[in-house]
């Protein structure tokens, strides 16, 4: 189930912290921009009564760039955060999606139908630009596929929390 705009609890802190540079200085930085900017938006995903994925994405309109996702270890390749973005696609009827990323997660992306570019960086790393269109009806106008996201669910329900 989707919860939108969840409490920043330490359980979403942490979910969300999978995906950030591992320096307190900067992980406690970016939660209190969570706090203070109203375009940073945190999306979870609730199976059970159990927080099992959480992301955290800069809304602009019908446009967003994923700023963070991660997935509880325990629960990590059974769907949930393809489940948690389709459902975000929805919510916010969104038409593009952006992230970047590295080659631990670039599949991730590729198998949501995200098209990539290689992008430089100063760490000597490969990154990723990573864009996907929708198209009116949640069809990706990269790939011209329904955004099923390969998962066999209930509809998603809102609770905000």
């Amino acid at each position: 189930m989707l919860l939108v705009h969840p409490a920043l609890t330490p359980d979403i802190q942490a979910l969300l912290a999978r995906a950030m540079f591992p320096d307190p200085q900067r992980t406690a930085h970016t939660f209190q921009q969570y706090h203070q900017r109203t375009d940073w938006q945190v999306f979870a995903w609730q199976i059970r009564g159990k927080i099992v994925c959480a992301a955290g994405l800069q809304v602009d309109g019908h446009s967003a760039e994923i700023l963070h996702i991660g997935t509880d270890p325990l629960h990590s390749g059974q769907g949930y955060g393809r489940a948690l973005l389709q459902a975000v696609i929805r919510e916010l009827n969104l038409m593009q999606v952006r992230a970047d990323t590295d080659d631990s997660s670039i599949g991730f992306y590729r198998k949501l139908g995200f098209t990539d570019t290689e992008i430089p960086n100063p760490w000597n790393i490969r990154r990723y630009r990573c864009t996907l269109k929708v198209s009116p009806g949640g069809v990706s106008s990269c790939t011209g596929t329904p955004l099923r996201l390969g998962l066999t669910l209930p509809a998603p329900r809102r609770r905000r929390g």
